[in-house]
Order: structure tokens, then C-alpha cells, then sequence
């Protein structure tokens, strides 16, 4: 795989990644909606959930929207702690 491939797939599960925490947040019109949508816009490198959603690739797996939202987990645990 050469490094343009690998720098486009990560973009791409990078921006997947976004969308879904996006809309979790969204969906929520509290506090916690705008808290998420501030640390989601201060940008961050979602390094837990890409790690986990190429992995999941990895094992042949093909990563669909509760996949996502399972990957999305890993950095909503971290910015709640």
C-alpha cells in the first residue's frame, strides 16, 4: 500500500468517523450536543476509533454504520474522561 492510498483511506475513515459523532451529537439538543459539537470541531486526530476501524478492515470485515458508531464509541469514552 503506498502512502498516498494509506493517507486517502485515513482521510476517508477520518471523515466517516466525523460524520458520526457529528450526528450522535446532533441528536442531542442538550448540553451534552454542545459540548460534543464544540470538542468535535476543535478538530483531534480520532486516532482510537481509526485504529479500530482498521482493524476491523484488517479482518476481512466491511465497516457499516454500527460498525462506525461502535469505532465513534472509543472517542466519546475519551472525551469523557
Amino acid at each position: 500500500m503506498t502512502s498516498e492510498l494509506l493517507s486517502t483511506r485515513l482521510s476517508s475513515l477520518t471523515d466517516l468517523i466525523n460524520q458520526t459523532l457529528r450526528r450522535v451529537f446532533e441528536e442531542d439538543q442538550g448540553f451534552f450536543g454542545e459540548i460534543g459539537i464544540y470538542s468535535l470541531l476543535g478538530g483531534g486526530k480520532r486516532l482510537r476509533p481509526i485504529i479500530f476501524g482498521l482493524s476491523y478492515g484488517a479482518l476481512g470485515w466491511e465497516l457499516g454504520e454500527e460498525s462506525l458508531k461502535l469505532a465513534s464509541s472509543f472517542e466519546l469514552l475519551h472525551m469523557a474522561t
